[in-house]
This record gives C-alpha cells, structure tokens and sequence, in this order.
C-alpha cells in the first residue's frame, strides 16, 4: 500500500519479512481461468486494465499465514456450493470471512491505485473490518456451460469507495452478493429502535433500544440462499434477546451470533443451511435479480445513513457536504434500480417490486 502498511492489520512496515497478498486468490483464478484476463478499472481520471492476479497488496508474513488458512477453508467451501453439497456452519463461517476479506481488500487495492482521484486515507484495514459488523452472503447457481468461465464484479462504484459495505460477484455460474454494516441482521431477528449519530470526526455512534415495531427492512423476494451472522457487543446479545454461539477471536469484548440460514425477510429458517440448488427458470433474468439485490442492500445503508442525527458535525458547510455526497450517491444507486427493473421487465414482461 502507498502507506507501505499491511493490507491485514495496518501495522507499518519497518523491516519485518512481508509478502504480497492476492485479493483474487489463486484458487479462484484457477476455478474462473482468470490467469490471462484483465479487469477494465473506470477511475475519474483514468482508465486501464488490472491483471486480475495482481489486485491485492502487501501483508506481513504472520498476516499472510493467516490468510492463506482463511483461503483453503474458503475454497473448499466454495466448492461445496458449486458441487451442491450440504454446507455446514463452519463453511457459512468461512464463506463470510472471505467476503469480508475480499470485499476490503478490493476497497484497499482500489483506493491505494486510484490515490490520485479519490483522496482517500483508510481508516481501517482488513482485520479491523473482518467479522466486525452484521454480515449476509446471497448465493445462486445457474446451469454450467462453456461460456459461463470468468469473474463478474458488480458494485464497484463510487458509492462503494465512500463505505465498502456491498459487493457482488459472478464466479463462472455462481452469483454471490455480500453485504456488511452495523446491526443489518440484528434489527431482522429482533424489534430494534436504532439511532445513529455523525460526528465531525466520520465516527458514528448509535442509541439502540427494543421497540415494539420492526423499523426499516430488507426484503429479498423470491429469495436465493442466505446465510446471515450478528456480530455486537457481548453484553447485547442477551440485552436484544439475540443468541450468541462464542466470544469472538478478533475483536475483544464482541461476540459472534450463530451462522443462519435466513428467508427473503432476514428472518431465521434455521441453523441447517444445506445447499445450493441450481437455478431452474431464465438464468438471464435471475442475474439481473441478484444485481439488484446489492442495489438494493446499498440503497438499504444509504437510507439508514441520511436517517442519522448529523447535528454533532459541527461545521454547517461539513455537515451539508456529506449529507449532499450521500444523496447524490443514493441517486445514483436508485437510476440502477430503475435501469435493472427496465432490464429485466423487457427479458420477463415482469416488473420488479421495489
């Protein structure tokens, strides 16, 4: 990184043995043939195309390790919904800690390269966001064929560069959608009354109580495979009456709800997450679906957002800048709803609700 910090736990390097990290591991550029193929990268003021093994950045060896586990537990994982084998709790597990580390560090790679047009310094790096916050991975499978090799990126926008908190991702015949922020899960499962607050710092702070009425949620009609986790605080989890299945190993004082299998309303089906059927109708129209999924996940954290109490942004002119920059990106984001209802109302006559 541009800061010649460890892409995993941010410490500088000052002569500790380091490695370079692959964001796109090597399995999955063996499983989508992507050894030869580029990534076209779309920055303000610039154009090029990256070599889909060279995203990633520099790690500490020990960070490194670490990572190459997560990656063999993930692949094997993977290959599970791809095989259509039962997935148990610990492949749920390692699926969404994949996400999480791929879905930062593509954010940490993209805001390193492209420096020169968004300005950014990272606050965090990969372990400070892994298995930190609520997190959701939709999946769905679609009939293999010779054309379907490859990696589809969907998301990768501007809003995605302000706040990395959705991603999807098209792997040959298999769609996958992940989806991280504060208390996404946890307001699904329970009655929950939330309050955010903004500071001039870009900290957030949130009053949380139980309420007698669900507040805003997500729906994901004729749903794909969900598997969904809380991760809060300990001492919330009996408070919220939210079951927590262990402390977690990376962040002191947080615990970890059990890995879930949840409907299109994020409500729990169970803790037997089986597997992953192969889609049986239009595998055209069901992508557009998917797409619009993270969509509407992204158009889900931006309104919870603008709900927020900016009034501790001291500064008026700071104060409206955000709030405007999280507007025009909500615009943004709602022209794609628009734009994937169109797509996929003249492939199915059908519109999509919104």
């Amino acid at each position: 990184m541009a800061e010649r910090r460890c892409l995993f736990c941010g410490e500088p390097f000052t002569g500790q043995n380091h490695n370079f990290e692959h964001v796109i591991p090597r399995w999955l550029v063996r499983e989508a043939d992507l050894s030869k193929r580029t990534a076209p990268i779309d920055f303000p003021t610039k154009q090029f195309s990256a070599a889909m093994s060279r995203i990633g950045g520099r790690s500490c060896e020990i960070c490194n390790d670490l990572s190459s586990d997560l990656e063999r537990q993930a692949s094997i994982s993977y290959a599970k919904l791809r095989d259509g084998d039962v997935l148990t709790s610990s492949d749920g597990r390692s699926l969404l800690d994949w996400l999480d580390k791929v879905r930062v560090g593509l954010w940490l790679w993209s805001v390193d390269v492209g420096k020169d047009d968004w300005g950014l310094i990272p606050k965090f790096r990969i372990n400070e966001r892994m298995a930190h916050k609520d997190r959701i991975l939709l999946a769905a499978k679609y009939p293999p064929g010779p054309r379907m090799k490859g990696l589809g990126i969907w998301g990768a926008t501007q809003f995605f560069m302000w706040s990395p908190s959705a991603i999807g991702f098209l792997i040959n015949n298999i769609a996958l959608v992940s989806v991280s922020t504060d208390f996404l899960v946890s307001r699904h499962l329970s009655n929950l009354s939330i309050k955010h607050y903004m500071y001039s710092s870009g900290d957030i702070s949130a009053e949380i109580d139980l309420a007698d009425e669900p507040g805003k949620r997500l729906k994901f009609f004729a749903a794909p495979l969900i598997i969904g986790q809380v991760i809060l605080p300990v001492d919330l989890f009996d408070e919220y009456g939210l079951a927590m299945a262990n402390r977690s190993a990376l962040h002191p004082g947080w615990g970890e709800g059990p890995v879930l299998k949840l409907n299109g309303n994020l409500e729990e089906i169970g803790p037997d997450l089986g597997s992953l059927p192969t889609f049986a109708g239009n595998a055209s129209a069901h992508r557009i679906i998917m797409e619009f999924y993270l969509d509407l996940a992204s158009k889900y954290v931006l309104d919870n957002f603008l709900a927020a109490d900016f009034s501790r942004i001291l500064s008026p002119e700071r104060r409206e800048a955000v709030q405007t920059f999280a507007r025009e990106n909500l615009a943004e984001i709602e022209r794609d709803i628009d734009r994937a209802t169109t797509r996929y109302r003249q492939i199915t006559g059908i519109t999509l609700p919104t």
